[in-house]
């Protein structure tokens, strides 16, 4: 099972995210919008699990202090690879969020189930495979996650799927 631990966010929420993807839409010459129920903001990315192994996942997210966050945001960017651009919405600097995001990396190295986090960068995909020519500016919008969960990416009917493993409502300590 493919794993990472992310942020959840509301139906309304959601509905935010779409309408901005389809303000971009017209800059996109070509690319693959992420679907609306796939959103999310990834904290860290497994990889590769044994399902005998989600139990102690499950557990040390039921043990995290998950603090209540809100989300700023005001600008597109691209990760670039060899073969394509992803296009995000980069999330400004958050303090509660930095400090939560590496107190799950160091419990997970702690365990042994990650090797090393890396430079976190929160953001949330909009586009996969973007060829895009002009990067739009965008107005500031805010969105608060609901929860944090373990989600196990999958492909089911051919569509990229993420589905939550288990979730921690935010707000509530460990």
């Amino acid at each position: 099972m493919r794993l990472f631990f992310g942020l959840t966010f509301s139906e309304e929420d959601k509905i935010t995210l779409a309408r901005l993807s389809g303000s971009i839409d017209p800059y996109i010459t070509k690319g693959k919008a992420v679907r609306e129920e796939n959103y999310h903001l990834t904290l860290s990315f497994i990889g590769e699990v044994e399902q005998k192994y989600l139990d102690v996942f499950c557990s040390i997210l039921d043990r995290m202090n998950a603090p209540s966050l809100t989300l700023r945001m005001k600008s597109l960017g691209l990760f670039p690879s060899r073969r394509h651009n992803t296009l995000i919405l980069h999330v400004e600097s958050d303090e509660r969020l930095a400090v939560f995001q590496q107190k799950l990396e160091q419990e997970l190295i702690a365990k042994k189930l990650i090797a090393k986090g890396g430079k976190y960068k929160p953001h949330i995909t909009l586009f996969r495979q973007a060829v895009i020519p002009i990067v739009p500016m965008i107005e500031p919008i805010e969105i608060s996650p609901t929860s944090v969960a373990l989600f196990h990416s999958h492909r089911e009917n051919n569509l990229l799927t993420y589905t939550v493993v288990c979730e921690k409502e935010l707000g509530i300590d460990g």
